[in-house]
C-alpha cells in the first residue's frame, strides 16, 4: 500500500546531540524509505546537523548500515561520528 507513513526512532550522539538540542526524536516517513531518504528529512528539520559529511555513521538496531539501507517501521537508528587521536 503506498503511502503509508512510518515512525523511525533517532538518536544523536556527540556533534549531533549539541548541534541538534535533542537526545532523541522520531521521523515520519513513507514506508520503505531509506536512511538517505531519513537524512533529507532531519536536514530540513534540524538544520544545523552535517548529516552528509563522510565521518557521519549510522546504526540500525545496534548494527553499521549503509545510506541506501532500507528502514522499517520502528527501527532504531544511532547517529555518530567516529573519532581516533592518540
Amino acid at each position: 500500500m503506498a503511502g503509508l507513513t512510518m515512525h523511525v526512532a533517532v538518536t544523536f550522539s556527540g556533534l549531533f546531540y549539541s548541534l541538534a538540542g535533542v537526545r532523541r526524536d522520531t521521523v515520519d516517513m513513507p514506508d520503505g524509505g531509506t536512511i538517505n531518504q531519513m537524512i533529507d528529512i532531519l536536514g530540513r528539520k534540524h538544520k544545523k546537523l552535517p548529516l552528509q559529511d563522510e565521518p557521519t555513521f549510522y546504526m540500525v538496531n545496534d548494527k553499521i548500515s549503509k545510506r541506501d539501507h532500507i528502514l522499517k517501521e520502528g527501527d532504531q537508528v544511532r547517529i555518530f561520528q567516529m573519532f581516533a587521536g592518540g
